[in-house]
């Protein structure tokens, strides 16, 4: 191979490198972009001041981004010491000293320096909204409302939950809320929340009024963002803890407030529906509201709807309110403290209260319901009139009643109203029916009652005391009653019922004239009297009456 020869081989591949080289630098430059998809470079915040300034100067605003892997980036003095005035709007950015994929932001910290004490300052910020931003990234990634800060309060964490949608997932949760007579003060006395799923998933969202108070009336909506996406039926319980004892730091400064009612929407792809709901309800120092949400199953009832009037003496409501217990076959039973949520129930008034069962059962199931009040006595202790309680039981395919009551005198002696419910059998009785009529002496009521025993062939007996309720029976008056039996029987095995009075006697003691007294089997298939009786005359010394069936 001549000289010539090699100069040649040698200038064809040095060009053939040198086009090589360049087209890898080419392709570098084409690359380098999709290798680097999905890297933020800044935040961008949106900042809403509402009623009260951030007035800068030495009180200003600092900002944390914490990555997942625990380093922080701090920004001090966003708004470079200015005043932030009221109800106007500033907008900042946050360079990222490094790239980072999205998935790698933790949370974004907003911390103000406020000193507090006298001439301290507050800031009402309206809202916030954070946007990341990159190659190939322009997405908000944290929204917030209204949060009060203070000396006490200078912080708000904001995590950035990213959660990917899935059909038929709820990603958050709407909550309506309605302020009654008594506000939630704000501030320090502020509301939690927490989420609970039926896969043990918890979600605690402190302060969702963010420090604002709720006055006298009004509504509002907040939102709070799952930390994973669940399918609606697996939201079992949604707890309210307002931090009502915190103003001040004076513990004995406490806050009550009256919640009208709530709603609790959840929302997702595919997926826009209520899941919960409950009425009034009073929090003082401590209170926690545990509302229970229960799955529907075909044949069950997973509520149950009480209807109450209120006769001529009110439930004073506060600390005077009626407990109620659920009792299921088996022995099972849910207690559901203070009904009526610390609210008066007014004279004449009705009230529709609703329990969300856990779990849900057949209304056959339910075998009895406990009503109890809260009094304490003395001078000045309440006294309630119920005039009826109508009992509903609700599920998929279910709507019925299940039971009934009518008048009864709660008051600290006579606090315990129970009622059984006992399922119809064919050719059984499950239900006494007594239709008692007054003669010419009044029975007075209250602690001068009638109680009625019933005897059945195998030996068992039934009680059922104070059948008049407490309530006066006036001469001339016709009163039917009924008595729901603890199982249900052959109206031939009832053989025995006594009407026994409580008259206590001596000066201004009761007498009672019966006119007349018929008692009757009741169930499905049966309608039969049992007993029957004229004339008869009540007193402290002969206070006993007993029909026995030949």
């Amino acid at each position: 191979m001549n000289h010539n020869s090699q100069k040649g081989m040698f200038r064809s591949s040095l060009a053939r490198a040198i086009r090589f080289g360049f087209l890898l630098l080419i392709a570098g430059c084409f690359s380098w972009p999709a290798l680097a998809q999905g890297q933020v470079r800044r935040l961008s915040f949106t900042v809403k001041t509402a009623d009260d300034d951030l007035r800068g100067g030495q009180d200003n605003l600092n900002v944390a981004i914490t990555l997942r892997d625990g380093r922080e980036q701090w920004t001090k003095n966003v708004n470079h010491g200015q005043s932030w005035p009221n109800q106007t709007t500033h907008a900042f950015d946050i360079g990222l000293q490094l790239p980072v994929p999205l998935s790698e932001i933790a949370s974004i910290t907003l911390q103000t320096t406020f000193t507090g004490g006298g001439g301290g300052d507050n800031w009402n910020m309206g809202s916030v909204s954070v946007r990341a931003i990159g190659d190939g990234i322009d997405k908000v990634i944290v929204t917030h409302g209204f949060m009060r800060f203070t000396g006490e309060s200078k912080s708000l964490l904001l995590p950035v939950i990213l959660v990917p949608s899935q059909p038929g997932r709820a990603t958050k949760l709407e909550f309506t809320i309605k302020t009654g007579d008594d506000d939630l003060r704000g501030n320090s006395n502020n509301l939690n929340v927490t989420i609970g799923a039926r896969n043990g998933f918890s979600q605690l969202m402190e302060n969702i009024n963010g420090g604002r108070n709720w006055a006298n009336g009004s509504t509002h909506i907040e939102t709070i963002d799952l930390n994973q996406a669940v399918d609606p039926s697996d939201i079992v319980e949604i707890d309210l803890n307002p931090n009502t004892w915190k103003t001040g730091g004076q513990d004995q400064d406490f806050d009550n407030w009256n919640m009208e009612s709530i709603s609790v929407r959840a929302i997702g792809e595919g997926v826009d529906k209520i899941i919960a709901r409950h009425g009034f309800y009073r929090f003082k120092a401590f209170d926690t509201l545990r509302i229970v949400i229960s799955g529907q199953e075909p044949g069950k009832a997973n509520k149950l709807e009480f209807i109450f009037q209120t006769g001529g003496d009110d439930l004073r409501g506060d600390g005077d309110n009626l407990d109620v217990t659920i009792n299921f076959r088996g022995g099972g039973a849910q207690a559901v403290p203070n009904i009526n949520g610390g609210e008066a129930w007014r004279n004449g008034s009705t009230h529709t209260k609703v329990i969300t069962l856990e779990p849900a059962v057949k209304p056959s199931d339910i075998v009895g319901v406990r009503l109890q009040t809260t009094f304490t006595g003395g001078v000045g202790g309440d006294n309630w009139d119920m005039i009826s309680m109508l009992l509903s039981a609700i599920g998929e395919g279910v709507h019925e009643i299940i039971a009934k009551h009518g008048y009864f005198r709660f008051t600290k002696s006579q606090s315990l109203l129970s009622i059984p419910l006992t399922a119809a059998e064919r050719g059984k009785a499950n239900k006494l029916e007594l239709t008692i009529k007054t003669g010419g002496d009044d029975l007075r009521g209250d602690n001068d009652d009638l109680n009625i025993t019933v005897f059945f062939r195998d030996g068992g007996r039934q009680i059922a005391r104070n059948i008049n309720s407490g309530k006066s029976w006036a001469n001339g008056s016709t009163h039917i009653e009924t008595i729901t039996l603890n199982r249900a029987v052959d109206p031939a095995n009832i053989v025995e019922i006594d009407l026994e009075t409580t008259f206590s006697g001596g000066t201004g003691g009761d007498n009672w004239d019966m006119d007349s007294i018929t008692v009757k089997a009741v169930g499905e298939g049966v309608n039969e009297v049992l007993f029957s009786h004229g004339p008869r005359r009540f007193t402290h010394d002969d206070g006993i009456l007993t029909l026995r069936r030949q």
